[in-house]
């Protein structure tokens, strides 16, 4: 009812700052995380995040992972794992290691643990608001973080990499995805932000538009070594039971610990 009320009756800036006392009052003074559990309350869990089919988007992450030769007895963060779209296909491959998925959202952690449930193997779900993981140091072997750095400020990302250092191994890889102007698709994104003034643009998940130069330096001032991108328009994933090779559409970059 006061949905509907927020919907018919407030302006869209006026709606907006009403939900974000209302998110404060709740407790979610982050910003990210209310805007993600807000997302995650009003849509289907396998939309929630982002486009592409569910299933074969989490496959393609998957693909991307093993051709960064993940190990079955790695321990693997999730970074951002949502609902559960790359747990669902990661978690039966880690025979002997361990599946840590994070993420902002409590909505989405409760969505992911339920469609994992009957996978068994050994799984760890955190819920982390700030950019430093309840992780020990040098414990984890690769840190993947799909659409993720795709929605954050510059400033947040550099310093979730500069955690992400923390807990990696020596050797171990952060492996990312995100949004370059390189990329075609790229400038429709950055566009439909435009049309929004700040206020409108700040009211839900954000899309950055990046360059690859801008993620390397950052990865760097963070103590990363750049290992290799994967282009995000390039067919290079291979998936059991497509014949083509996939596309993830977002460039993923690969970094390594020192």
């Amino acid at each position: 009812m006061i949905r509907r009320v927020l919907r018919t009756v407030l302006p869209p800036a006026v709606r907006s700052r009403v939900k974000n006392v209302i998110a404060r009052a709740r407790g979610l003074t982050n910003f990210y995380e209310r805007v993600y559990d807000r997302q995650a309350a009003m849509m289907a869990s396998d939309a929630s995040v982002g486009g592409g089919d569910f299933e074969l988007m989490g496959k393609i992450e998957l693909g991307l992972l093993k051709l960064e030769n993940v190990k079955p007895t790695d321990t693997v963060v999730d970074l951002g794992c949502g609902t559960g779209r790359l747990a669902v296909q990661l978690i039966p491959e880690l025979k002997g290691g361990k599946y840590i998925g994070i993420d902002i959202s409590r909505n989405m952690l409760r969505d992911a643990e339920r469609r994992t449930a009957p996978l068994g193997g050994v799984v760890e779900w955190k819920h982390q608001k700030e950019p430093h993981y309840d992780l020990l140091d040098a414990s984890v072997d690769v840190i993947c973080a799909f659409s993720v750095f795709t929605h954050m400020e510059a400033e947040d990302t550099y310093r979730y990499f500069v955690d992400s250092l923390r807990v990696a191994r020596p050797g171990g890889k952060l492996i990312f995805s995100c949004l370059p102007v390189s990329l075609a698709n790229s400038r429709p994104i950055f566009m439909q932000q435009a049309s929004l003034d700040l206020e409108q643009r700040w009211a839900a998940v954000r899309n950055f538009v990046t360059t690859e130069e801008t993620m390397e330096t950052l990865a760097r001032w963070a103590g990363w070594r750049v290992v290799r991108w994967y282009r995000g328009d390039e067919s290079s994933v291979t998936v059991p039971g497509l014949a083509e090779k996939q596309a993830l559409g977002q460039s993923t970059c690969v970094l390594q610990r020192p």
